[in-house]
Formats: structure tokens, C-alpha cells, sequence
């Protein structure tokens, strides 16, 4: 999880990392250049297990499972103050939880118990 930077929409809230989908880029493209370019992650697109259309704002979400490749980050402050190893718990009862995170948090959860399931 990461805390958003000052600079960001929704600052100092916790959240995945995540960003825009450029244009003429996939989803799968941009998930890895949005952990990259916040984070300095590698990681490799598993699946797309969770979609939501923001109903009040033209905004729709893409939620990822993907293994992370490198277990150095380095946050690029412009985009994030901070990043946070929480257990699931953590993130529910965290106060400065940005909305929606919570259902992602389930979904990711669930592909992940299937994906274990599955090895």
C-alpha cells in the first residue's frame, strides 16, 4: 500500500498504487509502468480481477493480481509519501483508507486464496 503523495488527487489517503491508462496503452501496460514509475517495482500482470466504474465521475478502476518481481521499492515523492507493508486488517482499519479500496481488497484477497489453490 502506498500513502499519496501531497501532490496527487486524494493526498496523504492510502491505497494500491495505480494510475491513468495512457493513451494507445493497455491496462496490462499500464500497471506495470504506473509500479515502475511510482515505486520503481517490476512486476508481472497475473490478472485483471476486479473493474469498477466510478458512478459520480468518469472514472474506471482496474484492479490487478500480479507478482512483484523486486522486494527493493523506492517511492518517487512526487507521487507517494509513503509505503506501508499492512496486513489485510491494517488496510480496513486504517483511517485514511481512500474509497473503493476496501473492494478491491476483497477481490484481490479471493484471487489470491485461488491462485494458491491452483499451485
Amino acid at each position: 500500500m502506498i500513502r499519496r503523495g501531497d501532490q496527487v488527487a486524494a493526498p496523504s489517503k492510502i491505497c494500491f498504487p495505480g494510475g491513468a491508462v495512457e493513451i494507445g496503452e493497455s491496462p496490462r501496460e499500464a500497471v506495470k509502468r504506473e509500479l515502475r514509475e511510482e515505486l520503481n517495482a517490476t512486476i508481472e500482470p497475473i490478472a485483471l480481477v476486479w473493474e469498477f466504474e466510478i458512478p459520480d465521475r468518469s472514472l474506471r478502476l482496474w484492479g490487478w493480481y500480479a507478482e512483484l518481481k523486486n522486494q527493493e521499492l523506492t517511492a518517487d515523492p512526487n507521487e507517494v509519501a509513503d509505503v506501508l507493508w499492512l496486513r489485510p486488517d491494517e488496510v480496513l482499519g486504517h483511517p485514511d483508507i481512500l474509497t473503493h479500496t476496501d473492494t478491491f481488497l476483497a477481490v484481490l484477497e479471493n484471487a489470491h486464496a485461488n491462485a494458491q489453490m491452483n499451485a
